[in-house]
Formats: structure tokens, sequence, C-alpha cells
């Protein structure tokens, strides 16, 4: 799930000794496009005004962990570090949509900016304007299982601003087998959020996984029954779909990200990205680490071995690689930066978060654009992170 993947991309910065380089990847059963670069002469990057840390009191981002935007090309990001759901428009500076600053759960059915958010993880914009977050629960007699850790909860916030709960403020586990669970008492810790095919907030998430009832990973999540029900549409093979979540649907395709699993059987697999065409082939991409996806309009971008790639269903095809990025930020090549976060606008500019490390300043965290001309743009830069925190 995105928040494995994340704790992996986090254990990778920390230990990394150098760039890593999108690299040797010949033959077998997959295909890399040679790239050609498409950024400005010299590596210039952008810089929007208003980018950096505020010293006026206006608000400024600390962690961004997330992003999300929307049609009119508003980029919302939830802030761990804040414990707050920003917004960004090229037209204003940052704004709050949800969170106090405060840590915790509270404040449903009031306006979402005096609510309190705690420990935000993922998110993901639907086409009514609905914003839909994860965050930490509670801890509760009825998850002590979890040896002190708290669940999992998604909370939306309607385009009015009001704030809901919206799955697992009740955690608990059916009596037996179940063809639907309640959003209510879904029990789970941590969950990716996309939208399925049909525009349905789909649920990368295992429900009762410690009671031997496991409900998931590829869940749908109706807000208007309050349950969860499984995605039927899923592309996913049955071999591995407990390892590769719900993925992001493309042109004629699906992307997954796997961990390993399936066994030694015609969809056994290692750690990949797996596309799955809907005549059922498969192309597997290896060595696949902590990648995070993003769709609109029928594009897939993904992270690939430290490197932004576009995924088809026949190759995957280069557009940023780790060493590119450092050079256009003119980072130290000892330098280590690592990507994730990535959200796709409706005009094919790419948004996403990086983390670097070994820039003199602790753990760097900046929210950078590559427009649909292929240029760089950065959207702001933290001199380092409040928490000294990679994303």
């Amino acid at each position: 799930m995105k928040e494995a993947r994340r704790r992996t991309r986090q254990r990778r910065l920390l230990t990394s000794g150098a760039v890593i380089l999108l690299a040797g990847l010949s033959g077998g059963s997959y295909a890399i496009l040679s790239h050609s670069p498409s950024f400005p002469t010299g590596g210039s990057v952008t810089t929007h005004a208003g980018a950096g840390a505020a010293s006026d009191g206006k608000v400024t981002p600390d962690q961004p962990i997330a992003l999300a935007v929307s049609r009119g090309g508003n980029l919302y990001i939830a802030d761990r570090g804040r414990n707050e759901v920003l917004d960004w428009s090229r037209s204003r500076e940052f704004g709050i949509v949800a969170g106090s600053g405060v840590a915790g759960l509270t404040g449903d059915g009031e306006p979402a900016n005096r609510a309190e958010v705690d420990n935000l993880d993922d998110l993901v914009l639907a086409s009514n304007g609905t914003l839909y977050f994860t965050q930490a629960g509670h801890y509760s007699a009825r998850v002590s299982s979890s040896g002190g850790m708290p669940n999992t909860v998604i909370r939306e916030v309607t385009p009015a601003g009001t704030i809901r709960t919206v799955a697992g403020l009740d955690p608990s586990c059916p009596a037996g087998p179940a063809r639907s669970v309640s959003a209510e008492s879904g029990l789970f810790y941590g969950a990716g959020l996309s939208l399925s095919r049909n525009a349905q907030l789909a649920v990368d998430a295992d429900l009762c996984v410690s009671h031997r009832q496991g409900f998931g990973p590829n869940l749908l999540l109706s807000t208007s029954s309050n349950r969860f029900t499984k995605d039927t549409l899923n592309r996913a093979p049955a071999a591995t779909s407990i390892d590769c979540g719900s993925g992001v649907a493309g042109p004629g395709f699906d992307a997954f990200g796997c961990t390993s699993g399936g066994g030694h059987g015609p969809e056994g697999h290692g750690n990949q990205l797996l596309v799955v065409t809907g005549n059922g082939s498969s192309v597997a991409y290896p060595e696949f680490r902590a990648g995070d996806f993003a769709a609109s309009n029928s594009e897939v971008v993904a992270t690939y071995d430290g490197s932004l790639v576009r995924v088809t269903d026949r190759r995957l095809i280069p557009l940023l690689t780790n060493a590119e990025l450092l050079t256009d930020l003119r980072l130290h090549a000892r330098a280590t930066a690592d990507i994730g976060g990535l959200t796709v606008g409706t005009d094919g500019d790419i948004y996403f978060i990086a983390s670097i490390l070994g820039a003199g300043t602790g753990c760097q965290n900046r929210i950078l654009e590559r427009t649909n001309a292929g240029t760089l743009q950065q959207l702001w830069s933290s001199s380092a992170s409040r928490n000294n925190t990679c994303f």
C-alpha cells in the first residue's frame, strides 16, 4: 500500500549513497525509450512568486505528503507537518482547506478549516469537487490488536467546505465472511485513494486483516450507501491482487504497483510495476521500488527507479530522470532526491513532491510542476522541514 511504499522511499533516502539512475533497462519483457532532455538550456527552473518559507505570517507548507489537482488547476496539498490540507493557485498564495493545525479527529459537520486532522497520508479529488483524504483515526479497545497503533479513517471535504468522516469512525470486524462492509466499521491501517474507471472512490486497503477475514485490497467506497464493496472491474490478475492494490486506469490498460507474491505460478511476481491490458495480457517491469501513480485524461504517470515515467500498454517513456532533476535544481551531485505524491492535471501538467537530502540543509521538501511542454517549475521549496523529515 502507499504508506508502505512511502516508508520504503524514506529508508532509501536515508541509506542511499548515490543518485538512483534509470539504467540497464533492456531486453526481457519490457522496453524503455531513450530520453531527450526537454528542459530549458542550462537547467533553468522557473520559481513562482510566493514560494519558500513565509516570514510575514502567510501560510506556507512544511511537510507535504500528497497532492491532487482540480480541472481548474488548483492544487491541493496534504501537509503532515502542519496537520492541514492546503490549496494553491497561480493567482494567489497557499490557503487552508482543512485542519486547524491541531492533531486530532474532530469537527464533523462543521467548516473543515476548524476541524482537527492528524497524520495525513493520501488525498484524491472527485469530479464533483469533493476532496477525500486519509488520516489517523483513534485508539480504541476494538483495535487493540494493532499494538497501540490508531486505525485509519477517510474524511471528505465538500465543495461548500464542510468536513465529514466517511469511513473508519467506529472500527470493528464482521463476525464472518462478508460481501460488503459498513464504511463506518471499516478497520484498516493505511489506505491509498484513487478514482475507479466509473469515477467511484477506489480504496487500496485490507479490512480486518488481523481477523483472518481480510476484505480487500481492491475496494470501492460508496458514500451514498456507506459501504465498502469489491471492485469487480479491477483488472489485477487474481493471483496478484493481494499485493498489487487498486491500481490506476489508463487507455486500454490498468497499472499496478506490486510488492511480492503470487507464488511460482504464471502470475507470480516480485516487486514490479505491472501493466494489465483489457484482454488479460500483462507486462511486468521488475525492481519496482516504492513507486507512485497518477492518472488524468487517460494519461498515466509513475515513479520508477527514482525517475518520472509515462506508462503505456507497451513501454515506459522516461520524462525526468533523477539525475536530470538534480541538475535542473542545481543541486550537488552527491545529493539524493526522491519523488512522489504525483498528480496530473487535465492539461497534462504533472505535479509532484521532491524530498532531497545532502543539499546542506537537512531534508528539503519541494513542490514541482513538469509542464506539458517539458519545462520544470518550482512552486514551493522549504529551507528544511520543521520536523527535518522527508515525505
